[in-house]
């Protein structure tokens, strides 16, 4: 997913806009080009999904995992989730800093604060958690496992911090997101950053799932 491959930089730029021209916040700079960031990522996947004469993805027949037509489709749909939850987390986030300012802002025609938005948030975020099961199947290889770290700690951070007060639905789908990587013997991802690749290697023999934190 190139048109991605800006975020990263636009997050890290953030402090060193300290500096920018008079009259443009730090602020107003990042929020403008993760707006065209994601502006990018959604005409990407308008056009990927298009190209495709199937739908890129579907539940299990007993509805608790995401299923895809393939490793490359589940690898794009997966981190066009995790890019848009980074992108309108970080909006917010820089929003909040320039208080008035958001009245300007839109994302498909919303507010970011918009509660329709929050629910895409939170549905995108389970959506990743849900595919975590087809994108660690020993057939997947390294294809699989290696694309997991980023959506799944995108998901994960946003539902434990943004998870509405009593609603165990969401923190039962990340226990057992955590518990199914355990259990397949990949519990590096659980260690690595949200923001970066990471590339786990298999541990010999499976763990037995059990209620535990993230940290390995």
């Amino acid at each position: 997913m190139g048109d991605a491959s800006t975020i990263p930089g636009i997050l890290e730029q953030r402090d060193e806009e300290r500096y920018s021209p008079v009259g443009i916040a730090p602020e107003d700079c990042s929020v403008t080009r993760l707006l065209a960031a994601l502006d990018m990522l959604n005409t990407s996947y308008r056009h990927f999904a298009s190209s495709k004469p199937q739908p890129l993805w579907y539940y299990s027949s007993d509805h608790t995992t995401i299923m895809f037509p393939d490793i490359t489709i589940a690898n794009f749909v997966t981190h066009y989730w995790a890019f848009w939850i980074i992108c309108i987390t970080k909006i917010r986030q820089h929003l909040d800093v320039t208080l008035g300012q958001g009245d300007s802002v839109h994302i498909q025609g919303l507010a970011p604060e918009a509660g329709l938005v929050s629910e895409n948030l939170m549905e995108f975020s389970v959506l990743i958690l849900k595919s975590i099961d087809y994108l660690i199947q020993e057939q997947m290889g390294l294809y699989g496992v290696a694309s997991v770290a980023l959506p799944f700690h995108t998901a994960s951070n946003y539902i434990m911090n943004h998870n509405p007060a009593g609603d165990e639905q969401s923190r039962d789908i990340v226990q057992r997101a955590i518990n199914n990587v355990r259990y397949r013997g990949y519990q590096d991802i659980l260690s690595c950053s949200s923001v970066t690749f990471c590339y786990p290697k298999p541990v010999k023999g499976k763990i037995e799932p059990q209620l535990l934190n993230m940290e390995p």
